[in-house]
């Protein structure tokens, strides 16, 4: 995103997807590309009624999931944009403590959360987009 606005008219010129990864070093730059993206998305709709926003270094992993599971009751369109995605802390936890190598990982702190939110990206909803927002270097987890 660093200044290159050949990528951000790229990803406007092209066919609409389920999801975008916005990343780069300067914040205001993402935050910028991903209101095009939005505004390009919502195509003329009601920003009130179809863009949904989550600040990932205070929203709980679980209100993020379930805004992705959910279609809009009042519209036919859906974008939810996750601002500073980079701090979203869903994953299956890794690996299991030594001692409790055994164990199954669904005993693991967020698998289930995690599993959810793995089915949701393979099949996302046909009315929903998401706009991941990461300012900075784009982390694993």
């Amino acid at each position: 995103m660093e200044r290159d606005t050949g990528q951000i008219e790229e990803i406007l010129a092209a066919k609409k997807k389920p999801f975008y990864l916005l990343h780069g070093h300067d914040e205001f730059l993402v935050s910028e590309a991903a209101e095009k993206v939005t505004d390009r998305l919502l195509d003329g709709g009601d920003r009130s009624l179809c863009v949904e926003k989550f600040d990932c270094a205070e929203a709980a992993p679980e209100t993020v999931v379930d805004a992705l599971s959910t279609s809009s009751l009042f519209s036919d369109l859906r974008i939810v944009v996750l601002e500073n995605a980079q701090e979203m802390t869903l994953a299956p936890s890794g690996e299991p403590s030594p001692r409790r190598k055994k164990e199954p990982r669904e005993k693991h702190k967020n698998y289930a959360l995690w599993e959810r939110f793995r089915r949701l990206v393979e099949s996302p909803l046909p009315d929903t987009h998401v706009v991941f927002a990461a300012a900075g270097e784009v982390k694993p987890r």
